[in-house]
C-alpha cells in the first residue's frame, strides 16, 4: 500500500514519553531511535520497526519512496525458490532411476540371451563351445565366444572357413532376432587356452558378416589335402533364389579347374529356377563360386583358376552351367 502527502515544512511539538515497542511480547531494540508523539499521535522508527517484524525497509530517494517488503513474501519466495531446485533434483533422480532401470532390464535380458545361445549353439563344428558372452544393448552389443583349443586343437584345426562363418552367421542371425535388426555386432572367438584372439567378426545391421581370421597356426594357408576338401564339400548346401542345392560331386584337377554338381533338393526347382531373373541367378551363382573357390583356397592352400558348376533340377535335369574366372571374380 502507497500512501501520498503534501510537501512542505511546518514546526510542531513533540512529546518524548520513554515509549517502548515489543513485537510478540519481546522487546525491540530502539538502536537510538525513541519513538515520538505529535497531537497524541505515536510515531516509531519505521527501519526498527520493519526489521523487528522480519521485513526489510528501503528508502529511494529518487522519488523519495520508502519501500517496505514484508518477510512472509522474502520467505515465501525463498521457499518457491527451494522447491523449484528441489523439484529439479526429483526431476534428475527420476532420469537417473529410469536409466538404470533400463540398463537392469537390458542386462537381465542380454543374461537370459546369453543362457539361449550356450544352449543352442554350444559347439562350431565338433568343437565345444564353453561360453558365450554378451555386453551392450540393442544398438550395439559386443560378443565373445570361448573355445578351449587346449583340448580341441585338431577338431579346430579340422574346420572349414565356411564352418565356422555358417555357425557365425546363424549365432549373429539369433542375436539380432532378439535384440533388433539393425543391431550392430562385434564379435570374438577367443581360445582360452592362452587367451590369443581366432576369429574376428562384425556385421552392422543388414550389412553382410565380415569375418576375420587370427589364428595363423591353424588356417594360415591352409593343411588339409585337395582330395580331403573336395570330399568335405560333398552334401554342403547352397542357394539360387529360394532353391536348394546340395553338392553331389566336387573335384580339383591338375590345371586348377575346380567342377562340381549340384542336385535340387526341392521337388519344384524346375519351376522355381524359371521365375527367377536371369540377374538374380548370376548374383546367387557366383557367391556359391566364391565360396568354393575360397574353401580350396584356405583349406588346402590351392590356387584354382576356373570353377565349372552344373545345377540340375529334381528329375536330374541340366538347369545351366557356368564358368567362374577367379581371378577376374566374375562368370566367363
Amino acid at each position: 500500500m502507497a500512501g501520498e502527502a503534501a510537501v512542505g515544512a511546518k514546526q510542531v511539538k513533540i512529546d518524548y514519553n520513554n515509549f517502548k515497542i515489543t513485537v510478540d511480547g519481546q522487546p525491540v531494540n530502539l538502536l537510538g531511535k525513541e519513538p515520538f508523539a505529535i497531537n497524541g499521535t505515536i510515531y516509531l522508527p519505521l527501519r526498527v520497526v520493519g526489521e523487528a517484524l522480519n521485513s526489510s525497509v528501503n528508502w529511494q530517494n529518487e522519488t523519495k519512496t520508502v519501500s517496505i517488503t514484508s518477510g512472509s513474501t522474502a520467505e515465501v519466495n525463498s521457499l518457491r525458490l527451494q522447491l523449484t531446485s528441489k523439484e529439479q533434483e526429483i526431476e534428475n533422480l527420476k532420469k537417473q532411476v529410469a536409466v538404470l532401470q533400463k540398463q537392469l532390464a537390458e542386462g537381465e535380458d542380454l543374461s537370459n540371451l546369453e543362457r539361449d545361445l550356450i544352449d543352442d549353439y554350444d559347439e562350431i563344428g565338433d568343437v565345444p563351445v564353453d561360453d558365450i558372452t554378451l555386453d551392450g544393448d540393442e544398438d550395439e552389443v559386443d560378443v565373445e565366444v570361448e573355445v578351449d583349443l587346449y583340448r580341441y586343437e585338431d577338431e579346430w584345426n579340422d574346420l572349414r572357413d565356411r564352418d565356422i562363418e555358417n555357425w557365425l552367421e546363424d549365432l549373429v542371425e539369433y542375436i539380432q532376432d532378439e535384440l533388433s535388426e539393425d543391431t550392430e555386432v562385434n564379435g570374438e572367438i577367443i581360445n582360452i587356452d592362452n587367451g590369443d584372439v581366432l576369429v574376428d567378426f562384425y556385421k552392422d545391421g543388414d550389412d553382410d558378416l565380415e569375418v576375420d581370421y587370427e589364428d595363423d597356426d591353424y588356417r594360415g594357408g591352409g593343411s588339409g589335402s585337395i582330395t580331403d576338401v573336395a570330399q568335405g564339400l560333398s552334401g554342403e548346401s547352397y542357394y539360387v533364389g529360394d532353391i536348394e542345392f546340395a553338392v553331389e560331386n566336387a573335384s580339383y584337377n591338375i590345371i586348377d579347374i575346380i567342377t562340381v554338381y549340384m542336385d535340387a533338393e526341392d521337388d519344384d526347382a524346375y519351376d522355381l529356377w524359371d521365375e527367377l531373373s536371369t540377374g538374380e541367378i548370376e548374383n546367387d551363382v557366383e557367391d556359391i563360386c566364391v565360396d568354393i573357390a575360397e574353401t580350396f583356397e584356405n583349406d588346402a592352400n590351392a590356387d584354382p583358376e576356373l570353377v565349372k558348376i552344373y545345377f540340375y533340377d529334381e528329375n536330374s535335369d541340366l538347369l545351366a552351367r557356368y564358368d567362374y574366372d577367379v581371378a577376374y571374380g566374375s562368370l566367363d
